[in-house]
């Protein structure tokens, strides 16, 4: 598999746009996201496999109208270098930027979620004896 990006429009490759440098973030394939032009997964596509910090390097407009997360969690951004408005993304179709509660189809930078492995507590208490789920969590030797 290859490392990175591709652009592509209606299914054509751009091999010379796989040679741009590689994205900041390495390249998994356990994670791979899919941004669309237009709504219902029409028009120019940009695959993901890693971090993008700025889709307009990568010949990509930051016009996303629909969004298909192949693999993994992501987080999408509404400016470049994973800042501004954040996104997160899991697995499945999002035919227009209503679905990931977009208020407009500006988006311009993402990167996959890092996942942490437990065991986690809050206030001391471990989580399963408290019911309650990730938010607030800490993980054990952490401050």
């Amino acid at each position: 598999m290859q490392q990175g990006w591709v652009l592509v429009s209606l299914e054509l490759e751009f091999p010379q746009m796989k040679e741009k440098a590689p994205d900041p973030v390495p390249s998994n394939p356990a994670f791979q996201i899919t941004l669309y032009e237009g709504k219902h997964f029409t028009g120019w596509k940009l695959e993901v496999f890693g971090g993008c910090d700025n889709f307009q390097d990568r010949g990509f407009m930051n016009r996303v109208n629909s969004i298909r997360v192949e693999s993994g969690a992501w987080v999408c951004f509404e400016h470049p270098d994973f800042r501004g408005q954040q996104f997160i993304l899991e697995h499945g179709d999002y035919p227009d930027f209503f679905r990931w509660n977009g208020h407009n189809d500006h988006m311009s930078s993402c990167r996959p979620v890092g996942m942490v492995s437990g065991p986690f507590t809050l206030g001391g208490l471990p989580a399963e004896v408290t019911g309650v789920g990730w938010s607030g969590l800490v993980r054990h030797g952490d401050k």
